[in-house]
């Protein structure tokens, strides 16, 4: 895998060619068949995956399928920064294709890359606060204004 292959993804972006040339070294590949567990809800969580082909179901056990991420996106994200566990279990729903970066790798970028990582932050950020707007906005609209 190369850089260039790490531009269609959104957290990366905004990534230099240089900056993806020398996280690319530090991705892991991973091919999963249809049903394969990529990670289980409570399992400690060990990084971050990008979809590069095909489709990840997620599920938690008291709700059920509550997503999916399909190519150019990320999966577990804070799990970088933070360690914790798994909130959701990830089946492949399709023949896919991921990189993985792991806490150790991060690490190491945060030494060799110190500028991809607030790059990687700033985005991790941007997309979160957009999630939380968007599921204030929902609570807000279920909202009986009547009540």
């Amino acid at each position: 895998m190369t850089g260039a292959d790490l531009k269609s993804f959104k957290l990366l972006s905004e990534f230099s060619d240089d900056e993806l040339d020398a996280m690319s070294e530090l991705l892991e590949e991973i091919d999963l068949d249809a049903g394969d567990i990529l990670f289980q809800e409570g399992m400690s969580a060990d990084g971050l995956y990008f979809v590069a082909e095909g489709r990840i179901k997620l599920t938690q056990k008291d709700l059920g399928e509550i997503g999916q991420a399909v190519a150019g996106e990320a999966l577990g994200v804070l799990s970088l920064m933070v360690a914790g566990n798994r909130e959701t279990t990830a089946v492949a729903a399709a023949p896919s294709r991921l990189f993985h970066i792991d806490r150790q790798g991060y690490h190491r970028m945060t030494e060799d890359l110190p500028r991809a990582v607030c790059k990687l932050q700033e985005l991790f950020l941007k997309d979160f606060g957009e999630a939380v707007r968007e599921g204030f906005a929902e609570q807000l609209d279920s909202v009986d204004p009547d009540s």
